[in-house]
């Protein structure tokens, strides 16, 4: 029997019987006449009823490990398996017809595979008759076939499916045999051994014939790799370096194949870390990044892996080492695609989720394709914004917290002179708060202020700083003792404000962050303060419902800005006079924070804290057994770190 009539048959044949077609008992294989060779693809491979490759049909659920216990669950995973063998076997038929010119022995070793992979189809059919479920119960995706079906050579097709989904069954197969034992499943388990031990024979055979031009495997690789297949397809959930050793893989390839972070199909969502948006907003067309933004720029770039999924993509200045992208690995997190760019993102025509730089600026959206600045965001960037709204919405704001709020006294004034400044001190001093900080219209958090701290009389100094910012706004308001610093979170829609939650956050003595609470708020304070923020155990929802209160108040200024975003409110429980109280609304930022980070990793279902450390500091804490956000071994001077709770 002549390998291109056994090619068409499995090809375009219409029933089992095609798929599993081989030579007659005694008949053997020739390859002679070869014919001129498919000009293109079809469609489609022929397909028995019930299995045609349909990507507007819905397929079967792939059920968790955790149901294989059930006998059609366990059947609907081998249904996954045997068409993706199935799959195979077509495109191995497909490119014995389109390049007959391969080497022959290339030719010899595909119909080898090719009975490998009729004999996988066999047990898994089997097995799920056993379980009773049929083979044709669900349409099956397009996927594979869109991919590799018109691949330019035999390099792109090794390169697509032997090094690729090959490899990644080596990690399918081998941690589904482990997850079937582990329900006592026996049989499927023993299956999928074998097909695992087989499947380290077709990558090896892959790796044989991948053409080897530039010394670099992994280079190699990449040039031939067909669109839109990248390494991320190369590798399942549960790693097995061993098979790929086994198969011939260098260990250098194989670190890099499994942290490499690439989109799988879901149109990423792009983030970009731009700390000094802020500062560029209020430095206008002629601002320039100063040292200290440029090197915290540069230290933390890759701090969005604490939300980014396995399918986004993080802008990066310089590609992250491979041994930090394993860790990060390691400690359960997804890796993103690392995307480097110092100026404008490269994403081509590349479909994209959402735009998420930390924030909005006319840098970030001259870096980001498709990202616009509008002028009208800038007043919600604005130190002032939040007193404006707190004057507002203080009675709302009152009555939703049951009279725990700041005493209206201590709402903060806008002036625009030194003399105002000093004439709204005087005027809280009489009202019994004699610290008073000023605060400037547009700066990052804990900067640009100036506390005036009961002195009976400015300093020359500070009446030239007064001098120098009142004419561009300030914000005048008590220096109040701060007990806990708070966060709220917000998403701001085209619908309005969505709650979030709440995030416990600790600063330094000049407000800047230090690290915030991923976790509950509660857990760790104070007896009083825990009997303040739970209403004495009587009404432990007070500051949610604040919180809401909030959102609503904010919710026409965000409109008519026209943001949308993640959105956080900075916030504190303060002690005056022996009373407890809450500042609702201390600043607004449309944009990400430290504590929407910490908000994302909760979401995760991790406990701890998320520092921002020295470069020391944080080789001692993942030494003890933090986690390195940011790689403190290439970092200037800071690094992020996530602290498990212990």
């Amino acid at each position: 029997m002549e390998i291109s009539l056994l090619a068409e048959q499995i090809l375009f044949g219409d029933s089992l019987a095609d798929k599993l077609a081989g030579p007659a008992p005694g008949d053997r294989l020739q390859d002679e006449q070869r014919g001129a060779g498919m000009v293109g693809p079809p469609d489609a491979p022929g397909r028995p009823s019930g299995l045609e490759l349909r990507s507007d049909a819905t397929p079967l659920s792939f059920p968790g490990p955790g149901r294989l216990h059930e006998p059609a669950a366990a059947g609907a995973a081998l249904h996954f398996f045997a068409n993706h063998e199935l799959l195979a076997l077509e495109l191995m038929a497909l490119v014995l017809l389109r390049f007959p010119d391969a080497d022959p022995a290339f030719r010899r070793e595909l119909v080898a595979t090719m009975r490998d992979e009729q004999r996988h189809m066999r047990l898994y059919i089997g097995r799920m008759e056993e379980l009773g479920v049929r083979f044709g119960a669900g349409s099956t995706s397009p996927f594979f076939w869109d991919c590799l079906s018109n691949v330019a050579d035999v390099a792109q097709f090794v390169a697509g499916l032997s090094l690729t989904l090959e490899q990644a069954n080596l990690d399918f197969a081998l941690g589904f045999a482990r997850a079937f034992r582990a329900v006592g499943d026996e049989a499927t388990g023993a299956i999928l051994d074998q097909v695992h031990r087989e499947e380290i024979v077709h990558v090896a055979r892959g790796l044989k014939w991948l053409p080897r031009t530039s010394g670099s495997l992994w280079d190699d690789w990449i040039a031939h790799l067909p669109p839109p297949l990248t390494p991320r397809r190369a590798r399942g959930p549960e790693p097995d370096r061993e098979g790929r050793r086994r198969a011939g893989l260098p260990d250098e390839f194989v670190d890099r194949v499994l942290v490499y972070g690439h989109s799988r199909g879901r149109a990423p969502n792009v983030y970009l870390w731009n700390p000094g948006c802020e500062e560029e907003i209020a430095g206008g067309a002629t601002y320039q990044p100063a040292r200290p933004v440029l090197t915290l720029e540069h230290d933390l770039d890759t701090i969005f892996v604490a939300a980014a999924g396995v399918d986004d993509i993080v802008v990066v200045q310089e590609p992250p080492r491979d041994a930090w992208k394993a860790q990060l690995q390691e400690a359960g997190f997804p890796l993103p695609e690392f995307l480097l760019a110092r100026e404008q993102v490269p994403l081509g025509d590349r479909p994209v989720g959402s735009l998420r730089p930390w924030g909005w600026s006319p840098r970030a959206a001259a870096r980001l394709p498709g990202g616009s600045w509008d002028p009208a965001l800038r007043p919600l960037f604005d130190k002032h914004a939040g007193g404006t709204v707190l004057r507002t919405a203080w009675v709302g704001l009152d009555e939703a917290s049951g009279g725990r709020i700041l005493d209206r006294r201590a709402l903060p004034e806008q002036v625009g002179s030194a003399e105002e400044a000093l004439a709204a001190a005087e005027v809280l001093r009489g009202h019994g708060y004699p610290h008073v900080v000023f605060k400037k219209a547009l700066t990052a958090s804990g900067r640009g202020q100036l506390r005036f701290l009961n002195e009976p009389f400015p300093t020359d100094e500070q009446r030239m700083w007064l001098q120098r910012n009142a004419p561009g706004g300030l914000r005048v308001e008590p220096w109040l003792a701060r007990r806990v610093d708070l966060s709220l979170h917000f998403d701001a829609t085209c619908d309005g404000l969505a709650y979030r939650g709440q995030v416990r956050f600790v600063t330094d003595r000049n407000g800047r962050f230090r690290e915030a609470v991923v976790g509950p708020s509660t857990p760790g304070l104070d007896q009083d303060l825990l009997r303040f923020l739970t209403g004495d155990g009587r009404d432990p929802r007070w500051m949610e419902r604040t919180a809401r209160a909030v959102g609503r108040a904010l919710e026409g200024p965000v409109r008519a800005a026209g943001y949308q975003g993640p959105l956080g409110v900075d916030a504190f429980v303060y002690e005056r006079q022996g009373r407890l109280a809450v500042h609702p609304l201390l600043e607004i930022n449309p944009r990400w924070t430290v504590g929407r980070l910490a908000l994302s990793l909760r979401g995760r279902g991790l406990r701890g804290v998320l520092r921002f450390v020295s470069r020391s500091e944080a080789r001692e804490l993942v030494a003890a057994g933090a986690v390195a956000l940011t790689d403190h071994e290439t970092a200037r001077h800071s690094a992020a770190v996530f602290v498990p709770a212990r």
